[in-house]
């Protein structure tokens, strides 16, 4: 970036890369920039698409492959509308490079394009902390796995696919005491299914901002001992 070939890189300040990095951004953005939500030319050539994202990722942030998601539905009018040519799968527990080939997103993608067939769950092999193999179908975002509550935990037909929902969050501005409420499982007539939670977070809720339009509020209101399994 300062295009000098006896620029010591080992020199610099972080004041200074940060610059660089946005220099960087600023230069080369259009061309191997992949963060345009604007996928408009890709939609009406008839192109599909499935993303796939370990959430313990330790290189790459999930919370920035969902975030580009909520973007891409934002400007492609809605969410309905973007599952007609983008799906994004998120596997739970999964490190960078996790899933090692073992899922079935190319057949997936390729009954989708040639047969019209878009893909509810991603058939995966993942591998646990403790280096077990377990079978899981990753659920198409914003659905998220779940544990039935008996069989066999490394088998995939042991979980199912639900909507985790937000039913009530409860904030003053300024005050950092949050409690929330989730839906456990799907509500039926006369019953409520609900978990709470009440957690100190480490970030003011600014009295100028909406606490609905908050972008990081789902992920501060789960305690951070839950697994996104467990919650």
């Amino acid at each position: 970036m300062a295009k000098r070939p006896a620029f010591d890189v080992s020199t610099i300040t972080y004041g200074q890369f940060a610059q660089l990095f946005k220099q960087s951004r600023s230069e080369y953005d259009k061309v191997i920039g992949t963060d345009d939500p604007d996928l408009s030319a890709f939609r009406r050539a008839g192109g599909k698409l499935i993303t796939h994202h370990g959430t313990a990722d330790q290189y790459i942030a999930t919370d920035g492959t969902v975030k580009y998601r909520q973007q891409v539905e934002q400007r492609m009018g809605g969410a309905k509308k973007t599952e007609d040519f983008y799906r994004l799968f998120l596997a739970p527990g999964t490190a960078h490079c996790g899933l090692n080939g073992q899922n079935s997103g190319l057949a997936a993608l390729t009954a989708w394009v040639e047969h019209g067939k878009a893909p509810k769950t991603l058939a995966a092999t993942l591998a646990t902390a403790s280096g077990q193999s377990v079978s899981r179908n990753l659920c198409a975002y914003p659905s998220v796995s779940r544990y039935k509550g008996d069989g066999d935990t490394a088998d995939a037909a042991s979980f199912r696919c639900t909507r985790r929902r937000v039913a009530q969050v409860s904030a003053r501005p300024g005050n950092h005491r949050v409690r929330c409420v989730r839906f456990a499982g799907s509500a039926r007539p006369g019953r409520r299914y609900v978990r709470t939670r009440s957690l100190s977070v480490n970030r003011l809720i600014p009295p100028e901002r909406p606490f609905a339009r908050l972008g990081w509020w789902p992920q501060q209101c789960r305690p951070p001992s839950c697994s996104e399994d467990q919650w």
